[in-house]
């Protein structure tokens, strides 16, 4: 096909994050609890045109206090719980919409063609809620 012009594209890359202690606080009261065993799964981190996902290993700890639960995990810098996403996903997406005045399907867009990343609607509002929660703001210039 002349006149195409091909972008080639980078292999996905993977880079490990580790947070797993032998013990680790409870959320709730503090008092250290013991690992049991640990998880690993793949979320996906911003990087132009490449797919990058990190690697998240957590340890889940059993509580040696009284709270209302029995287990707990542990959370690397930068992940939030049970997230598909790191939060500087989350943090761009926020800036795409209220610093640039994007709508969603345009912030949507954005972020496939330049990190290759494909959020759904309902992430778009979780991200919006977790910047409220979080305080998260930017100065504007």
């Amino acid at each position: 096909m002349l006149g195409e012009r091909v972008i080639a594209e980078k292999p996905a890359k993977v880079e490990k994050r580790t947070h797993a202690p032998k013990r680790y606080p409870c959320p709730s009261c503090g008092k250290l609890g013991r690992r049991i065993f640990t998880r690993t799964r793949r979320v996906r981190h911003l990087a132009h045109r490449r797919e990058v996902w990190w690697e998240v290993t957590v340890g889940v700890y059993q509580a040696k206090c009284d709270c209302a639960r029995e287990h707990f995990t542990s959370t690397v810098p930068g992940v939030e719980v049970g997230a598909e996403y790191t939060n500087a996903v989350r943090e761009k997406l926020v800036d795409l919409i209220v610093r640039d005045h994007l709508s969603n399907y345009k912030a949507i867009k954005h972020l496939a063609e330049d990190f290759l990343i494909k959020p759904s609607i309902g992430f778009i509002y979780d991200a919006l809620e977790w910047a409220g929660e979080k305080g998260f703001s930017r100065r504007v210039s």
